[in-house]
């Protein structure tokens, strides 16, 4: 069962279970104790996330003795089923734009927790702030069709997002499975030179039936070239063409700048299976620069790992395996980089996966346990200099502390 934290730091359940109200003679009892008992429960709850629902002490439940009635802030809609964490991130931004790590710490929380009135509310707050993009990952994840409509009317305008909004307007519609927005990408398919990455990522969402032969004829438009459209071969999977993962796989090898082979990586990677072990390839290659952070690639890469099901322990494994089976030291020691980097991708972005259909393979406990092992072995086994993933271990124990926190107030306060 998935849950939410209500309003009133409270928990209320979606549609597959109820809270029950508590009984009428409880709520007197409670509502009749001395007001500095009331207080330090109050106090206690909202520590906690809150344990009791909010609701109206007529009704049979605890609404105003715990923290009043709906308010509203700057215009923007908050409901009696809001998160209370919500409610605090639309105060802190009352009149700032939402920025920062604070706000990235409430995202989190809602992310996980939120439902409908989260997502209207996170919508409000980004048509009043047009740039601030952070706020689309949040709400594709909790957003259903009627903030998705709002999303379209308001954002979309002549087939295209509206020059003022910034981020993936396009993939947050594709992800929460808005389908007029299907058409709007067609249009763009069919009328546009060079679609961006949002655009691309978006079309992946759909089965692009009958525009075949228009991808294949804008990705071989620019075979072998340095510098091209780079997110134009995320679509190569979606073509019948049995030859175009070899060229895909030649063009980023011997041609690509790595400047511009994100879409490469990814659209190899989306091959599935049959593209497995090439994908592994490019991770240890240094012509790809999987790992490239400043290019962006790096994003794309793990993306790919999470849609093949490469985990970190076969990565360890396999770094292990190549070192003892006598790779060059200098190459042993790229592919160390390479691991820290993906490592610190999945710490520092929260890993934000583009794609619905791509989930996260391991949790950061799971990661961490296999980090543990691996330095032990590459303190005895690889060059110093090479195996300095200390910080790396310290960056991802506070990662796993944080998850471990959230899953436990799930399992605690709900069961």
């Amino acid at each position: 069962m998935r849950v939410r934290l209500n309003s009133a730091c409270g928990v209320s359940a979606r549609a597959d279970a109820t809270v029950p109200d508590f009984p009428q003679k409880w709520i007197m009892i409670w509502a009749k104790r001395p007001w500095w008992k009331r207080a330090f429960h109050r106090v206690f709850f909202c520590i906690f996330k809150g344990t009791i629902p909010k609701v109206d002490l007529q009704r049979g439940t605890f609404c105003e003795a715990l923290g009043g009635r709906p308010k509203k802030i700057k215009g923007i809609h908050t409901g009696g089923c809001m998160l209370k964490v919500t409610k605090d991130l639309l105060d802190c931004c009352r009149y700032k734009r939402p920025d920062g790590p604070r706000v990235e710490v409430y995202l989190s929380f809602i992310e996980d927790f939120g439902g409908e009135e989260d997502a209207e509310a996170l919508l409000d707050l980004y048509l009043m702030y047009p740039d601030a993009f952070q706020l689309l990952s949040t709400l594709r994840k909790i957003g259903g069709e009627k903030t998705a409509e709002r999303l379209f009317v308001q954002c979309i305008e002549n087939h295209r997002v509206k020059e003022e909004f910034v981020g993936d307007v396009f993939t947050t519609l594709a992800h929460m499975g808005y389908q007029p927005v299907e058409e709007v990408l067609y249009h763009r398919l069919r009328h546009e030179q060079c679609l961006n990455s949002d655009e691309c990522v978006a079309l992946l969402h759909f089965s692009c039936s009958g525009y075949e032969a228009m991808i294949r004829e804008k990705i071989l438009k620019y075979k072998n070239q340095h510098l091209f459209p780079e997110f134009h071969p995320l679509l190569a999977s979606k073509i019948p063409d049995p030859e175009l993962p070899d060229l895909l796989y030649h063009w980023g090898t011997h041609w690509a700048s790595t400047d511009c082979n994100g879409g490469l990586v990814l659209g190899l990677a989306l091959y599935g299976d049959s593209e497995r072990d090439r994908f592994r390839q490019i991770l240890w290659d240094p012509r790809w620069e999987a790992n490239g952070v400043s290019t962006g690639t790096i994003h794309w890469t793990f993306t790919g790992m999470q849609y093949l099901g490469i985990t970190f322990r076969e990565l360890f494994r396999e770094v292990k395996a190549s070192a003892e089976e006598g790779t060059d030291e200098e190459e042993v020691g790229y592919r160390l980089f390479v691991l820290r980097d993906l490592l610190e991708h999945r710490i520092h972005s929260s890993a934000e996966l583009p794609l619905r259909f791509v989930r996260m393979q391991e949790s950061c406990e799971q990661i961490y346990d296999e980090l543990e092992n691996f330095i032990e072995w590459s303190i005895c086994n690889v060059k110093e200099g090479y195996s300095d993933f200390y910080g790396t271990k310290d960056l991802l124990r506070m990662k796993m502390d944080q998850e471990l926190r959230k899953d436990f107030v799930l399992r605690e306060f709900v069961g």
